[in-house]
């Protein structure tokens, strides 16, 4: 039986682990400043730093009081961006954005770097409030959206929806059903993701961002690279469940689903990844996403001066037939957001085969496994710091049309770095995304 989280306890653990469960244990009892004297106690900034930043990314939104704990500067600056829930006061935009792109495209693949499944009415729908102990409470509405979290993570969905809706006004009902759906499911392991999802449907306006961020909870909950074939199995598991829940309201969203599911799940897994080599993963849907990864690996790993793209791809076939090895973390680049990505098709493409890149951009999807990591290694070294402009240059002369087209959109001279707008989404990184679509440090949009 784990121990009670208390300052005593925290200074008998001997390993960072240990500290990190004491910590995690006192923020999922809802005990804020018990968590924050635990944070403060940890022996090492650098341990204090990954553990807030951590939970921030596991809960965007609520854990915005930790970023006082870190000191002023880059560190306190992205916990707080990650802890912005824009959603509160985000219109429809994304709905429709997505709804025009969805008409032009006219190949296979995700239209937006999000999850954004058209609307399906919910088992939950039209559901009334249930009188709660709350309305005393010295912040009413947390306390109903504590009360809906409990009800779900107990399996009474309709109760967690009455609490949701005793709340004060139609935004924080939202809230509650969002912050409801996302921590139950993480809490059930995954287990409730229908529960969650259902939920998710019963809001207005912003059910499809409360439904991306259900696939982001639930990719979190994945393997690391090096873990043995019984715990990729639970996840390939999950995706069959995300398919099927999908498949039976709106089966045109199911593989769209399981696409950003795989694409955050193993830039997250890759991170404990100390060589370039496979996952046991027998799903087809995630093998594009692990091509990416074996090939961010390798071109993280490789001469910055080279210039030969074909020997990259010689090594990246290599990769994909060994296991990978893990251990210490590779430094972190996080779900930092695109930087030379391609999130629609505003600027062309729409005829193009598409996949997710990692968290929120898309790439191009190649008929074959050579020209496909080829791509992949193209998006790798578009990202490194600075960009790989030799191999971006080797791209344009190789013979598949997609490659040199992504080569070429790579090294278009216009492309600026975006900065993220105040009101962006924690998740992606542009504040949602690695995996982010550089790498797996934020949360998604929400």
């Amino acid at each position: 039986m784990a121990p009670e989280p208390t300052p005593e306890a925290l200074a008998a653990c001997g390993e960072a682990d240990c500290r990190a469960a004491l910590v995690r244990a006192a923020w999922e009892e809802g005990d804020r400043e018990l968590t924050t004297q635990l944070l403060l106690a940890l022996p090492e900034d650098l341990e204090r730093v990954a553990l807030v930043i951590e939970i921030s990314e596991d809960d965007p939104g609520s854990a915005r009081e930790l970023c006082e704990v870190l000191p002023t500067g880059p560190d306190q600056r992205r916990c707080t961006k990650i802890n912005l829930r824009p959603h509160l006061q985000t219109d429809n935009h994304l709905g429709q954005a997505a709804e025009e792109a969805a008409r032009s495209r006219s190949a296979p693949g995700p239209v937006l770097p999000e999850f954004h499944p058209p609307p399906h009415t919910s088992r939950y729908a039209g559901l009334g409030p249930v009188d709660t102990d709350c309305a005393e409470a010295p912040d009413p509405n947390g306390c109903r959206t504590r009360a809906a979290v409990k009800a779900l993570v107990a399996g009474e969905a309709e109760r967690a929806v009455g609490h949701c809706r005793s709340a004060e006004g139609e935004t924080w009902q939202e809230e509650c059903l969002f912050r409801a759906a996302e921590l139950s499911l993480t809490r059930n392991q995954g287990a409730t993701y229908t529960e969650s999802a259902e939920v998710c449907a019963a809001m207005s306006g912003l059910a499809h961002r409360c439904q991306d961020h259900l696939v982001w909870r639930i990719a979190r909950l994945g393997p690391g690279a090096a873990a043995p074939r019984a715990e990729w199995a639970r996840a390939e598991a999950r995706a069959r469940a995300l398919h099927d829940y999908w498949s039976a309201r709106v089966p045109e969203a199911a593989d769209d689903a399981v696409d950003r599911y795989w694409a955050l799940l193993l830039a997250w897994a890759y991170r404990s990844a100390t060589t370039a080599g496979a996952v046991p993963l027998q799903a087809e849907a995630a093998r594009p996403h692990l091509r990416a990864e074996i090939s961010r690996a390798l071109v993280e790993d490789s001469d910055p001066a080279t210039t030969d793209l074909g020997a990259l791809v010689s090594a990246a076939e290599a990769a994909l037939a060994r296991p990978v090895r893990g251990g210490q973390r590779r430094a972190r680049s996080g779900l930092e957001g695109d930087l030379r990505g391609w999130p629609d098709d505003a600027r062309g493409g729409e005829d193009i085969p598409a996949v997710r890149y990692r968290n929120e951009g898309r790439r191009a999807l190649a008929d074959s496994v050579r020209d496909d990591l080829a791509v992949a290694i193209l998006e790798a070294a578009a990202r490194t710091e600075p960009p790989r402009e030799g191999l971006l240059a080797a791209g344009l002369d190789w013979p598949h049309p997609l490659v040199a087209w992504t080569a070429e959109r790579l090294r278009e001279p216009n492309w600026e770095r975006p900065q993220p707008e105040p009101g962006d989404h924690p998740v992606g990184g542009t504040a949602p995304s690695e995996p982010p679509p550089g790498d797996p440090g934020t949360a998604p949009g929400g």
